[in-house]
């Protein structure tokens, strides 16, 4: 995505007067004339606004909420020039994502600034008219379904093309051929699913990289990251209990990143997260008997794919070392596993967390 601006000496003088920054090197010439510059510049923090114009309006638009913004000035922008803002989406799921973004001078092509975003999905009060536009119609195909949240992701994506018609993939981001809802509490008000055989709970918040100590927000962080999560999984037991058939089950998707390992704790909220799995499958494992449903959690380590797309050649080798095949557990692979865990009719697999890593090493 990109698109141009043309910053004129009226919009510098503008800003400053707009932020406060009235540093002369802004707005003297005769100042900036002495400088080694020889003129006055753009304030860095223009460029900040450009790449809130770029998340606000375009990457990804309405539904943005910034959640910080890094920026290295490579060069100084003088005016009057004309800008080139490109952006370009590095990762995006259900909750959120990432854009990297670079600044460049229209008429000479030289990179000015480059940086990076991330962003969140922002709830409305009034709800949108969503897309329900799905291969094949579940007001006709309700008998036995198996409904895939977080159908738009890597994993999601595979079960969906695995388990056949009877799977039924829903989202919270447009995505094609699945079902699209503000959020998955909203699945218990769908009367269509009347008998569901199984609910596969792919969906959980994007990773982030912020030390708890360093949290700006920590009330909205564990709301997104812990709370939001568990009555997710609340609402969708409740749904199981509602409607699901005799021996219904709910499946719910773990990670080894929610315990120690090389990792070092680096994305500690969604550590805490997945951390929820193991016990949440064992509690509910008691309440969901009451009425012959069953659960169970299913922990990967590292797939190949979906939020892991953007790794480097030298982190998928690093991480593909500990495998003992020595390569990435792929999409098709791991939905395979929870497949064949659909197919157990057996009561006894409630309550379990099965490990589905493949013995890598720690």
């Amino acid at each position: 995505m990109k698109f141009e601006v043309v910053v004129t000496d009226e919009d510098r003088l503008k800003f400053a007067d707009l932020s406060g920054d009235i540093n002369p090197l802004h707005v003297d010439a005769e100042y900036a004339s002495k400088s080694s510059f020889k003129r006055c510049i753009l304030h860095g923090a223009f460029g900040s606004g450009l790449l809130s114009r770029m998340a606000g309006m375009y990457l990804p638009g309405k539904k943005c909420l910034l959640v910080d913004i890094k920026m290295k000035f490579i060069s100084p922008i003088f005016t009057p020039s004309t800008l080139i803002v490109s952006g370009d989406i590095k990762r995006e799921d259900p909750n959120g994502g990432l854009v990297e973004v670079k600044i460049l001078d229209k008429s000479t092509g030289k990179l000015l600034t480059e940086g990076s975003y991330s962003f969140l999905y922002h709830e409305t009060k009034e709800k949108e008219k969503k897309s329900t536009t799905i291969q094949h119609n579940p007001l006709q195909k309700n008998n036995d379904v198996i409904l895939v949240t977080g159908a738009s992701g890597g994993l999601g994506q595979s079960l969906l093309s695995n388990l056949g018609e009877k799977a039924i993939g829903v989202s919270t981001s447009n995505s094609k051929n699945c079902i699209t809802l503000d959020n998955y509490r909203e699945l218990r008000d769908l009367e269509v699913f009347k008998n569901i055989k199984a609910i596969v709970h792919c969906a959980s918040p994007s990773p982030d990289n912020i030390a708890l100590s360093t949290l700006e927000d920590p009330e909205n962080a564990i709301k997104r990251h812990i709370s939001r999560p568990l009555e997710d999984v609340i609402a969708l037991s409740k749904l199981l209990i509602k409607n699901g058939t005799d021996g219904s089950q709910l499946i719910i998707i773990g990670s080894s990143i929610s315990s120690p390992g090389r990792h070092k704790w680096s994305m500690p909220l969604y550590s805490l997260s997945k951390s929820l799995v193991p016990n949440l499958t064992k509690i509910l494992a008691l309440e969901l008997s009451r009425s012959n449903r069953k659960i169970i959690g299913v922990t990967y380590e590292m797939l190949d794919g979906g939020m892991n797309s953007n790794l480097s050649n030298i982190h998928k080798r690093i991480n593909s070392d500990r495998m003992l095949r020595g390569e990435l557990t792929s999409m098709k692979e791991a939905s395979l596993q929870v497949k064949w865990i659909l197919e157990n009719p057996s009561y006894l697999i409630s309550g379990s967390v099965i490990d589905c890593r493949g013995a890598a090493i720690p």
